[in-house]
């Protein structure tokens, strides 16, 4: 067993390619020190030559990236691939390339990098450190989707239990025997009585989805990871297509949402929501107060307004105009998904089959995401069958 500067990290056991595990801005072999960028020159570092796996035992929750070098001489074509637990989360080709973050919760977890290519100059880091956030676990998590698809249910929610029971996610179906009344009745009237519920039974944490048209790819355990290196306090959100607001629908809505957030991609899809149970009731009261507003007949916030003026009441059922609006008017409590990390909304399949590794901009595209949203694709003869492709391969 092997400690680490960080008492919070113990190696259990290692294989790499040449040379030594190397800890604490040592390489592992001829004298040599790692070469990192600053960003990261605080972090604690386990420096692995490719191939590798290391079994490390957690002792405290750690945040961790992977890391080539910056002693690697030259661009790889193929992927340099760094695994966690099993599940893929990127793959690199340059020096001072990094994963997206992942946070490690309490026990024991195996770590490897695999390369099919020539490993000389291939050098490989993990670079970590402490975490001193509440952390999403699947004992204080609830898994939450609102089904009221009457005698339909077994068959309009197949795919999406399939591919639960495959990676381990616990799933609670609300309003499940009650035939359809509309979005908003159930997905947030309904869900949100259903969140009261299970905090008081002791949850923390809520991941809110679709069921007819939504599957995961990766195991509960790396969804949870990557919700813990990217949450901070504000209601993670599945992101639309770029400069889509629906319903609300108007360039002048999208520009604001633009202005408030600093970025273009901030088009919202409600089919995925993910954050503390606190936090998405806080969201849920917000949508209450603005409701009553826009149902006064004279909505006195100048966006309610401008919205209530143009498109009236006929849209009330649809959660993600609440949703839309609450962004409108309290920014600070929703981040948008936008680099499709945990959850991506394809739309062309199967004309345009989704790609892995893309832009995160483009319209069919799956980048590094745990679960995909096909609201359009779902109703395709041929998606059941390319859901069960995709669950075979993961991410890579």
């Amino acid at each position: 067993m092997i400690k680490c500067a960080c008492d919070h990290v113990q190696i259990l056991d290692a294989a790499v390619h040449r040379g030594q595990v190397g800890l604490d801005g040592v390489l592992g072999y001829d004298d040599l020190n790692v070469s990192v960028s600053v960003a990261y020159r605080d972090w604690s570092s386990i420096s692995v030559h490719v191939p590798s796996v290391l079994s490390i035992n957690v002792a405290e929750p750690v945040e961790i990236v992977g890391f080539m070098n910056g002693s690697m001489r030259a661009y790889r074509e193929d992927d340099i691939l760094f695994s966690i637990n099993g599940d893929a989360i990127d793959a690199l080709h340059g020096p001072w390339e990094v994963t997206r973050s992942v946070v490690l919760a309490p026990g024991q977890h195996q770590l490897s990098v695999t390369y099919a290519g020539n490993p000389e100059y291939c050098h490989s880091l993990w670079l970590y450190r402490d975490v001193a956030k509440e952390l999403a676990t699947a004992e204080n998590t609830m898994f939450v989707s609102a089904a009221a698809f009457g005698d339909d249910f077994e068959n309009a929610t197949r795919i999406f239990r399939r591919s639960a029971i495959r990676f381990g996610f616990p799933i609670t179906f609300v309003d499940q025997d009650k035939e359809f009344q509309g979005y908003y009745t159930h997905k947030i009237k309904a869900v949100g009585k259903e969140l009261r519920h299970q905090k008081n039974l002791g949850k923390t944490f809520g991941f809110l989805m679709d069921c007819r048209d939504i599957f995961f790819l990766h195991s509960i355990q790396t969804v949870l990871a990557k919700f813990n290196a990217m949450y901070e306090g504000r209601l993670i959100f599945n992101s639309d297509f770029i400069g889509e607001t629906w319903p609300v629908d108007r360039i002048w809505f999208w520009n604001i949402l633009q202005q408030h957030k600093g970025k273009s991609h901030v088009s919202l899809n409600a089919g995925f929501i993910a954050g503390k149970i606190d936090d998405i009731l806080a969201v849920m009261d917000k949508i209450e107060e603005i409701r009553a507003e826009f149902f006064s007949g004279a909505p006195q916030h100048p966006i309610l307004s401008r919205v209530y003026g143009e498109q009236g009441l006929h849209r009330q059922e649809d959660d993600q105009l609440w949703y839309h609006l609450c962004l409108a008017l309290y920014p600070d409590l929703i981040e948008i998904d936008d680099q499709k990390l945990l959850g991506t909304f394809i739309k062309d399949f199967p004309r345009n089959p989704p790609r892995f590794s893309d832009d995160p901009r483009a319209l069919d595209t799956i980048c590094k995401a745990s679960l995909v949203h096909g609201a359009y694709p779902s109703r395709d003869s041929r998606w059941e069958k390319w859901t069960e492709e995709m669950m075979s391969k993961g991410l890579f």
